[in-house]
């Protein structure tokens, strides 16, 4: 997950990157910034998950950015040495509220519940992508959830030209677009799409049949991308009538 830190104050921001990086390791801090303008600018060009806002700033409080969104699509976790402000807080509807100075047990459970409202915003997604192929359910415009490295994109089955499986990893080629990394395996890609007109030649590959360009006799297809995939001896026989049948 992507973090932000916004604090006026030199010590507290070092304070705070440290015991993150010693408590919370997995969080990727993208960006530290000392004041609400260049937290406000970061925050639109890192798009992060969770920022940690202290409140009481010059020029411009940590309130005052935060009314500069038109839409908060980050969770807020605010740092602050004034108690007072708890009530505004909550007005915003904020993760956690951590007093200065840190303290560790505070932060690393204001992290968890950040973690698990972001992760109930992805679940309600997937369910409303859900509810949206059930309401139009047409080859045309059937939509997969696709977890990314930093995300959950919803992708057009008849987009995707193939899928590649990579070492814990899986590359997906879509139209128009470059390659996209998501964190399924290739055999749970082979069950999404085991219905819509995909074919796997060979363990680690996944095709889209309707973007084969050309069968070349030494076993290997070539796609309209202009990728060469390998045919397994046992797949050949099997992907050939396939062809047959799409004449």
């Amino acid at each position: 997950m992507k973090i932000i830190i916004i604090d006026d104050e030199l010590y507290a921001r070092k304070a705070l990157k440290e015991k993150l990086t010693n408590f919370c390791p997995d969080l990727d801090i993208v960006a530290i910034e000392d004041s609400a303008a260049s937290g406000f600018k970061a925050i639109q060009q890192y798009d992060p998950d969770i920022v940690f806002l202290d409140i009481a700033m010059p020029v411009e409080s940590g309130f005052d950015m935060l009314y500069r969104f038109k839409e908060i699509n980050f969770e807020i976790i605010f740092v602050t040495g004034f108690d007072k402000y708890a009530i505004n807080a909550i007005e915003f509807s904020a993760v956690g509220y951590i007093l200065k100075p840190i303290n560790p047990d505070e932060l690393v459970r204001a992290v968890r519940k950040a973690k698990q409202r972001i992760s109930q915003k992805y679940e309600n997604k997937r369910i409303k992508n859900l509810l949206d192929n059930i309401r139009h359910l047409t080859p045309d415009n059937f939509r997969i959830a696709i977890p990314s490295m930093t995300a959950i994109e919803f992708v057009n089955v008849k987009n995707i030209i193939r899928i590649e499986g990579m070492e814990k990893l899986t590359g997906i080629y879509i139209m128009n677009r470059k390659r996209m990394v998501s964190s399924y395996n290739i055999g749970k890609f082979r069950k999404l799409l085991n219905d819509h007109n995909f074919f796997s030649p060979h363990k680690s590959h996944l095709i889209n049949m309707d973007y084969v360009k050309r069968y070349l006799r030494e076993g290997v297809i070539e796609m309209i991308d202009g990728s060469s995939i390998p045919v397994a001896k046992r797949k050949k026989s099997e992907f050939l009538e396939i062809m047959k049948s799409m004449r």
